[in-house]
């Protein structure tokens, strides 16, 4: 279940700067640029990716194939300061960026315990405080801690969670004493030893749904952990806890619209939803992440509820900055094409609709072929690094009867447009929306 949570987080986390229910803006977008070297992958390419918060305030991942001298780049625009994650073969390395930052990274490929590194060197505005976050896991690695649910009741296992949370405290208390790390650095991991325990909330709910049990009490206990948490903005963990709460609270919880969400009747459910935040939490930041946050999420179940849910969306947000990024993703969803299932065209680059069964019209399209069929998915970094091998293969059975259909499913369809240009990996491109991604 500790995978989920992260999951969970990679999937739905969002990150912008603190403001009150106004009309300024809450976000300072800017460039990072992110420089780096995997020292011993000069003898092979290596793919590398990073998960961070996008310009738009979405989860995104970029994946990279180093060149021969284990040389990597990426440029990014970002809402806020917050911790993204590199990967790759070497392990996971949380880097700490901000708005108009210039990392300068090499990778050290020792892999340590649990699969973490540490930089060789590193240099840029948030350099000391990406340091002190490597310092303190290896110092204390949270992920040793899985709290077990059992049969214990919602006070109990709260109690279980900040025994731990007072725990963590006190090693991070005695990390700082002896480390002296930077005020960025302290703000994060005091606000992020708070959250990353609420998300455990999660593991208590996924045991009794598999269980079939029923549980009562107040689980989304906001003593142990706050809502409206300003400081806490430094920690994408804080921004997993306000979407489960408000799933929790004003969806799960509430049997006339979760009835209604269920049915896929999202925008009507949200007219409730968002009604009852409105009036249930106080006015503020955390309560315009939510509905905001719950708008967004609608682009991944239904392209036709997120237009309906738009209009209700901007009745509760009144900051000027998260409207105008709602219309803009408004305009972007209504000018896609909606092709359940999609075809690129190898010669014009053009998007054309398929219908019918796919893999029938497959044999009937290729007959007497042998069909070498590749699903993968845009953010998906091996996947991409398999197609630096596309050329070599496809040259071998260039005088055989074989086609390479390349299966993109469970992706954004610009985003898969932008890849098969980029990467080049030739084959016949095809692109399964979610839903066809699902039968499939």
């Amino acid at each position: 279940m500790k995978q989920l949570n992260y999951f969970f987080l990679l999937l739905f986390c969002f990150l912008i700067s603190a403001c009150n229910d106004n009309n300024n803006p809450i976000t300072n977008s800017g460039k990072v640029f992110i420089l780096g070297n995997i020292p011993d992958s000069a003898s092979r390419s290596s793919v590398i990716s990073i998960s961070f918060i996008g310009d738009d305030f979405r989860n995104e991942y970029l994946s990279e194939i180093t060149d021969s001298s284990g040389s990597f780049r990426f440029e990014l625009s970002i809402p806020h300061s917050h911790v993204a994650y590199l990967r790759s073969f070497a392990g996971i390395l949380p880097i700490y960026i901000s708005p108009y930052d210039s990392l300068s990274i090499d990778l050290n490929p020792f892999s340590l315990k649990k699969g973490l590194i540490l930089p060789l060197s590193i240099s840029g505005l948030n350099a000391e405080t990406t340091i002190n976050i490597q310092e303190y896991i290896r110092f204390y690695d949270p992920n040793t801690f899985y709290p077990k649910v059992g049969d214990k009741t919602v006070d109990q296992f709260l109690k279980y969670i900040k025994n731990n949370m007072q725990k963590e405290d006190s090693i991070l208390n005695v990390f700082i004493k002896s480390n002296n790390p930077s005020h960025q650095f302290i703000k994060w991991a005091n606000q992020d030893i708070i959250y990353h325990n609420a998300n455990f909330l999660e593991d208590y709910k996924f045991y009794h749904f598999m269980n079939k049990s029923e549980f009562s009490g107040n689980l989304y206990n906001t003593e142990y952990f706050p809502i409206e948490n300003d400081k806490a903005i430094s920690s994408i963990s804080y921004f997993t806890y306000l979407w489960n709460y408000s799933m929790y609270k004003y969806i799960e919880k509430d049997t006339s619209v979760s009835r209604l969400y269920e049915m896929g009747s999202i925008a009507e459910s949200y007219k409730i939803c968002f009604k009852n935040i409105t009036e249930q939490e106080r006015k503020g930041l955390s309560r315009v992440l939510m509905i905001y946050a719950l708008t967004t999420d609608v682009i991944n179940r239904s392209k036709d509820e997120f237009i309906k849910s738009y209009p209700i969306a901007l009745d509760y947000l009144n900051n000027e900055s998260l409207r105008s990024k709602l219309t803009e993703r408004k305009s972007l969803i209504e000018k896609e094409t909606d092709f359940s299932i999609s075809q690129l065209d190898s010669v014009t680059d053009q998007e054309k609709e398929l219908v019918g069964d796919f893999f029938s019209n497959l044999a009937i399209t290729y007959p007497n072929k042998v069909l070498y069929i590749d699903l993968w998915a845009e953010w998906c970094g091996p996947c991409r690094k398999e197609f630096s091998s596309a050329p070599i293969i496809h040259d071998y059975y260039r005088y055989k009867s074989v086609v390479f259909i390349n299966l993109c499913v469970s992706s954004n369809k610009s985003a898969w447009i932008n890849a098969v240009k980029d990467l080049n990996f030739g084959g016949e491109n095809y692109f399964f929306d979610k839903i066809q991604s699902a039968i499939l």
